[in-house]
């Protein structure tokens, strides 16, 4: 048995998700359901600060953290660099 979930998500939202979908060679459809069942494959934990914006019933709840983003391992340190390109050591004068 298969079941249909519907979600309205904002139009940025979805041309946004649409457009990555289309860089992996991927229906939107198609990547949203790779993405979820990975996502309960693994159980991956979801940090509470992704969660902080969603109330408590919003479905989205189940989707966040399921896309991971590279972190370099230097980003708290030099985050000046990441951020805006300056590095928090250089001379301003």
């Amino acid at each position: 048995m298969s079941h249909v979930i519907q979600v309205p998500v904002p139009d940025e939202w979805y041309e946004a998700f649409t457009a990555y979908a289309q860089r992996q060679g991927q229906t939107p459809e198609a990547l949203l359901l790779a993405l979820a069942t990975t996502a309960i494959a693994s159980e991956v934990a979801t940090p509470e600060d992704l969660l902080s914006d969603l109330a408590p019933d919003d479905p989205l709840r189940l989707l966040a953290g399921i896309i991971s983003v590279p972190v370099p391992p230097d980003w708290a340190a030099d985050h000046d660099r990441y951020v805006d390109g300056e590095s928090a050591n250089a001379d301003n004068t």
